[in-house]
């Protein structure tokens, strides 16, 4: 597409966008990315000779598009010659009409309904001048206070009743009044594009065109509420999605979630160097102030924590479009739009790790036929329909497992069987030490449960230290630093697991125990 600017087509280009207003574009669809939208309009153009000779048409963008985004589709017959775009002024004609229209029939009901008041003041008026003693005699007098009782009371409440609806009516027309004359008195700012074509020149020419406009955006919602009886996890999902292009959209909408941009070039191979480390010089250092309490209980406070993580890299490889087929997005406000409801069938399991805490924790493992591709977004966690918090969701791929808060219903009692240390052998040559516990599992639910036990297995450092454990039952399986047991406890029942730890090491081997 070219972008070149001759002056004399221009010019021409300018005359003839003077003269005549561009024709109504129709929107076919948006499609609503998380900080823009593509939106994909049809128009019928009137063409005319240009400066040049060829054939030239315009058409109008928003000021929120970006007019170097723009694509076009012309006819087979037809090919572009060339295009500009400049940035005018516009007060929108056609709305302008529309509104005074509307403050036409507003000004109408008004005083229609305002006659109708006046008229009433103006009977109610005249009854409140008779009186009784006008009525030739006393039977005529009784007759006529009565009427006039009656009449006025009728009067004044019709014309109670018409107060309210008479302040709707005129409030209504203030508001019209005052958008017909910010119309009036504002001009928009749009993109005017003006295009060469080749061809015949005059007639219409059917255009389809693409552009991306600002201001526009969507981010997920979720709604997470676990069934563990009924084994399934139900899943809302809605948009979030706003815009501020100055007009509705009363189209089809798609929202889409951002390709990942790929490196035009490769990263460069490093090289592998292997050598002795360096040696490490402690600075100097200065004298130690006095501990104040405060700088004490900081201390205790980090003393054997582990150093703080390493960020991790989240990478997204996938692309999703939602179609949501014809739908209003109001310019402005932001509007929750729903995507699906879905009921997931799922595998609930309590984990429980006694060594750091009693409770139980519900984790659902979800299992999908179709790969899913939900960005992260905030979400309800729900429990049976009752809220345990709010965080973040996503998921991507075809498994996920999800956790849904402590469940006291399901707990665990620690019991330490036993705790000791010795020595042993003639000359004392061996430290040995020992532990065990005794987990009991609660199932307080009216249902059986399943249940994960995480105990940790203890991770020796130096060849000459011995381990030997005892199990009753045996864990299930052997993970890389975890015994894991894996086992069903019945409705309003109780299972227990011992797990036993001996220790032997040489006597002169100084020992960090670790934590427990």
């Amino acid at each position: 597409m070219a972008h070149a600017r001759t002056a004399s087509l221009v010019g021409g280009l300018l005359l003839i966008l003077a003269l005549a207003s561009p024709a109504a574009a129709e929107i076919v669809s948006v499609t609503v990315y998380p900080g823009s939208a593509q939106v994909s309009e049809k128009a019928s153009l009137a063409l005319s000779r240009g400066a040049t000779g060829a054939a030239t048409a315009s058409l109008t963008l928003p000021a929120a598009a970006d007019p170097q985004s723009l694509t076009l589709k012309l006819p087979a017959e037809r090919s572009l010659i060339d295009l500009s775009f400049e940035s005018v002024e516009r007060t929108d004609q056609a709305k302008v009409a529309e509104v005074k229209a509307q403050v036409e029939a507003a000004r109408t009901a008004r005083d229609q309904l305002k006659a109708k008041v006046d008229s009433l003041a103006a009977q109610l008026g005249f009854w409140k001048t008779l009186t009784p003693g006008e009525a030739p005699d006393p039977s005529g007098a009784a007759k006529l206070a009565e009427t006039l009782g009656a009449s006025v009371e009728k009067a004044a409440t019709d014309l109670a009743a018409l107060q309210k609806p008479l302040a709707e009516r005129e409030k209504a027309l203030k508001d019209l009044e005052d958008k017909l004359a910010a119309l009036v008195g504002r001009a928009e700012k749009v993109w005017q594009v003006a295009l060469a074509v080749s061809g015949p020149v005059s007639g219409q020419m059917q255009a389809e065109y693409e552009y991306s406009v600002g201001g526009c955006g969507w981010s997920p919602v979720y709604r997470l509420n676990a069934r563990p009886g009924e084994k399934v996890v139900e899943l809302g999902f809605e948009a979030e999605v706003w815009q501020s292009t100055g007009a509705d959209w009363q189209t089809r909408v798609l929202l889409a979630t951002l390709p990942q941009r790929g490196r035009i070039e490769p990263p460069e191979l490093p090289g592998w160097v292997i050598g002795p480390r360096p040696e490490l010089r402690p600075l100097a250092k200065a004298a130690p102030a006095a501990p104040n309490r405060m700088t004490m209980a900081m201390e205790a406070d980090t003393a054997g924590a582990p150093p703080p993580t390493e960020p991790e890299l989240e990478r997204r490889t996938t692309y999703a479009v939602w179609d949501l087929g014809a739908r209003h997005v109001a310019a402005g406000p932001r509007q929750r739009l729903r995507i699906s409801e879905t009921k997931l069938e799922a595998a609930f399991t309590y984990l429980i790790r006694p060594g750091v805490s009693e409770a139980s924790f519900l984790r659902a493992e979800l299992t999908l036929k179709e790969a899913a591709d939900m960005p992260s977004g905030p979400a309800l966690w729900l429990v049976d329909g009752a809220l345990v918090g709010k965080r973040a969701f996503s998921f991507q791929g075809l498994e996920k497992k999800i956790y849904f808060g402590n469940d006291p219903q399901v707990r665990v009692k620690v019991t330490e069987l036993e705790r000791r240390a010795g020595e042993r052998g003639l000359f004392k040559s061996k430290q040995s030490y020992a532990w065990k516990w005794a987990f009991e599992v609660q199932n307080d639910k009216p249902w059986p449960v399943a249940v994960r036990l995480e105990e940790p297995k203890p991770q020796p450092r130096d060849e000459r230290i011995e381990l030997a454990f005892s199990f009753e039952p045996k864990p299930a399986k052997e993970e890389d630093q975890a015994f894991v047991w894996l086992f069903d406890v019945a409705k309003a029942s109780k299972k227990t697991v011992t797990y036993g730890v001996a220790l032997k090491a040489p006597d002169d081997l100084e020992l960090d125990l670790g934590w427990r």
